[in-house]
């Protein structure tokens, strides 16, 4: 009977997918992806093994599943791309979709949180295009990954933007700390050590022991000393994660 062999292949497929080295086993599952008429639960397993690392799987063929919608396996080869963080890969697949939008499924369920979890800027054209004609049931869904991936994107520029503020702030201060000018070169001590903090320490304590006014070399020890009690800066915070629904797409 069907049910019967499909126990027997299932158990098969398993049995390759567990070890390593098996002789034939790549190409096995590979030949058994490319079935249509592969059951869900065979599928299941031949992805499983084809994400297995290094010699084992086979990525490729993994993408390719991944980017058949309508094929067998296809939101499991999603899942196993996304776990694994195959960021190209997924960027590939969405690329593809720009601008499109596709039924609802299983498949376009597990894409979406694909998306936000690897912050994938460039399925924002598609993710819009579901947002404006796509499934309304998954409105919230998307326009949620919509705003974790813009978030992520948005924060990361504000940290790049304040960063190259501070690199440059901090090259016009340098030079004047060896001004000849005592005034000037206390103003540069105090700026520097406000703008550079616990990396400009190397810096500041080579000035302190080369400094040989005794008033300036102790403005540069009290900023050494009030820049180390200080707490290190806080980490920014992480993009909130995407509320994942079961493994079954349900």
């Amino acid at each position: 009977p069907a049910e019967a062999n499909e126990v027997v292949v299932e158990a098969l497929v398993n049995a390759i997918a567990s070890r390593s080295g098996v002789p034939g086993g790549k190409a096995f599952l590979v030949e058994l992806s490319r079935r249509a008429d592969l059951r869900p639960k065979v599928a299941e397993a031949v992805v499983e093994g084809l994400a297995r690392p290094g010699d084992d799987g086979d990525l490729a063929r993994l993408e390719e599943m991944a980017a058949s919608p309508d094929g067998p396996g296809a939101a499991d080869a999603v899942s196993w791309l996304r776990e694994g963080g195959h960021r190209a890969a997924l960027v590939r697949i969405v690329a593809g979709l720009a601008g499109r939008t596709v039924p609802p499924s299983p498949w376009s369920h597990r894409l979406r949180l694909a998306c936000p979890t690897l912050r994938l800027e460039e399925a924002l054209p598609w993710l819009l295009a579901e947002l404006k004609g796509g499934d309304p049931e998954a409105a919230d869904e998307t326009a949620q990954a919509i705003d974790t991936i813009q978030a992520h994107h948005a924060r990361i520029a504000r940290l790049e933007a304040r960063a190259t503020a501070t690199r440059d702030a901090r090259a016009d201060v340098e030079p004047m700390l060896d001004d000849p000018d005592p005034d000037l070169r206390v103003a540069a001590i105090l700026s520097y050590g406000a703008i550079a903090g616990r990396d400009g320490l190397p810096r500041l304590l080579r000035l302190a022991k080369d400094e040989k006014d005794p008033g300036i070399r102790r403005t540069i020890l009290e900023t050494i000393d009030r820049i180390a009690k200080s707490p290190a800066p806080a980490a920014p915070p992480a993009a909130p994660e995407p509320e994942e629904a079961p493994h079954d797409g349900k």
